[in-house]
């Protein structure tokens, strides 16, 4: 079991001392929208590219099945935050605390900046107004209102001492497999429903 958070691994000196958790320089804005974009097809995805200077691109899907709708993703650099500081994701999870806080261990119900639901969505909605005119005058504006930041995300990586490979055994050649380690599938397999 080697998972990023991984008692198992933490637990032995040999593994733990290999790893190290790397938090990427992005995090995204998710916005449902219960109807589809003026304009917009339902069998592609598209990606918006405001200005360069915006540091940000948009992700606009389609939802399959009876609920239909669209998916809005704005991926973020850390740039953005420059431009845009109210849109600063919460603080990464700490080992210690994961877990305790639900769904909000990765999304975030607003930035900390924010007070209210309402002012991210009013500023959201000031923002595609200002960066992506046409693509804001194509959205039902209810969207704003389901505005989520995530979390900046965050994985495992393993790296040797000087002169070793990297191993995923105890110093004594033992190898615990539990949960999806014990079965062959891609990492992103085991991230919960996906089995």
């Amino acid at each position: 079991a080697d998972g990023k958070w991984s008692k198992v691994r933490q637990s032995f000196p040999s593994l733990s001392s290999q790893a190290k958790i790397i938090t990427s320089p992005s995090f995204r804005v998710h916005m449902d929208s219960p109807t589809v974009p003026k304009g917009f097809r339902t069998d592609g995805t598209y990606v918006i590219n405001p200005d360069k200077e915006c540091m940000f691109y948009i992700i606009a899907s389609s939802r399959p099945g009876a609920s239909g709708g669209y998916s809005i993703t704005m991926v973020c650099y850390d740039e953005t935050l420059e431009r845009y500081p109210w849109l600063a994701p919460p603080a990464d999870v700490k080992p210690g605390n994961y877990g305790k806080f639900g769904w909000e261990d990765f999304f975030s119900a607003l930035p900390e900046a924010m007070k209210s639901q309402g002012t991210l969505s009013e500023n959201l909605e000031q923002m595609f107004l200002q960066e992506v005119p046409e693509f804001y005058d194509a959205l039902d504006k209810e969207i704003f209102t389901s505005a989520r930041v995530n979390r900046r995300i965050t994985w495992l990586q393993m790296s040797a001492k000087d002169g070793k490979n990297v191993t995923y055994s105890t110093e004594d050649g033992l190898v615990a497999l539990i949960g999806d380690a014990a079965h062959a599938m891609t990492p992103s397999m085991g991230e919960g429903c996906n089995t």
